[in-house]
């Protein structure tokens, strides 16, 4: 389940929870979302039937950015679930760093940096 402790947790991981440009200025706000982002976040609300909600500067909202992120990993879930892939909380981190077009299953930990921040992950909300 994607908590707010959960998404709290991921901001301090991307950001330390600051408004910050990463990846050379392409990752914006506390949780370092890309405009690629925003554009998934409103494609799965569409898919629902409701209005687009989300502008690009909303990457910079903690409140937006949190909300975009759940949306974005609550659908990817359920798509993953499908397949037969329960999502930990590690693989969620893994996904937010690379996205839907890179992230598959047991990719999580396969670099330093998905490691490191798993284990941050832990830290900051327990053995999870």
């Amino acid at each position: 389940m994607i908590t707010r402790a959960f998404l709290l947790a991921l901001a301090m991981i991307e950001s330390g929870n600051q408004d910050i440009p990463g990846d050379g200025g392409l990752a914006q706000g506390p949780l370092q979302m890309h405009s690629i982002s925003v554009a998934e976040a409103n494609r799965i609300i569409m898919l629902k039937g409701l209005p687009l909600l989300f502008q690009d500067s909303d990457r910079h909202e903690l409140v937006a950015s949190m909300i975009m992120t759940k949306i974005i990993m609550t659908h990817w879930a359920k798509h993953w679930l499908k397949k037969g892939h329960k999502m930990t909380n590690a693989d969620f981190v893994a996904f937010h760093r690379w996205g839907p077009s890179q992230w598959k299953p047991n990719k999580t930990g396969s670099t330093k940096i998905d490691f490191d921040r798993s284990s941050k992950l832990k830290t900051i909300l327990g053995d999870v």
